[in-house]
């Protein structure tokens, strides 16, 4: 079994109707802060078209949709993509539509689509010599102007902090330089790294269920300006 199909049956084993217990997101801050950071960031407009990339049975989906026009949760997981389905439809919301597709290729995903985008937690999926192609793909879905935010990475700073990491054999890191020499060379415009996870040593309650790292207090976040 490759990385990509571990980590397909790893998320289709423990997809759930609750998007609160989604194993995709346990150990993260609650959703409604993740939206309220999404939002200072990327200025959400009511008549925006968003991507959101790995996301899973659509917790933060749930928070955002009421800010923009649209979204299309796509992940790797069909598993964790039913579960949004089903999740969608119990509350009767009309504005999200769920896909199963994935980094690098996002290959479901039309071009020049959304407005936004937020990626959280998937680039550590992506291998070393996939970064440019889901780089591109990033930009080709977005429209002129677009932007995304990639959020919790696992930097080449986590790793040092934690170099025995329990999933640190199945997972990529990287460092700023890498990602942002990527996003330039696929067209972006600028690549700026941002700071929302300080408070993480201050709160480690937070992260205590972390499914991916034993010591998850460094990341590397970042936003990309097409």
């Amino acid at each position: 079994m490759n990385n990509t199909e571990y980590w397909k049956s790893f998320y289709d084993n423990r997809a759930s109707l609750d998007p609160y217990k989604s194993p995709a997101r346990s150990g993260l801050m609650p959703y409604d802060e993740m939206a309220e950071i999404l939002d200072k960031f990327l200025k959400f407009k009511k008549e925006d078209s968003v991507a959101d990339i790995g996301g899973a049975n659509g917790g933060v989906a749930l928070e955002v949709h009421e800010m923009v026009g649209g979204i299309v949760i796509s992940d790797i997981s069909s598993g964790q993509i039913e579960c949004a389905k089903k999740i969608m439809q119990q509350r009767n919301i009309k504005n999200v539509t769920c896909i199963c597709t994935a980094l690098p290729d996002l290959g479901e995903l039309p071009d020049e689509a959304f407005d936004k985008a937020y990626a959280g937690g998937v680039f550590m999926y992506v291998s070393k010599d996939e970064l440019q192609e889901a780089m591109q793909n990033m930009f080709r879905i977005l429209k002129v102007g677009g932007q995304i935010l990639i959020f919790h990475i696992f930097s080449e700073e986590m790793k040092s902090l934690n170099p025995e990491g329990r999933y640190n054999h199945l997972v990529s890191f990287y460092n700023f330089e890498e990602l942002k020499r990527a996003a330039l060379e696929a067209g972006f415009k600028s690549c700026e790294k941002i700071n929302f996870m300080s408070n993480a040593r201050e709160y480690p309650e937070r992260w205590k269920n972390s499914i991916q790292v034993d010591n998850p207090h460094i990341n590397l976040s970042v936003l990309l300006n097409k």
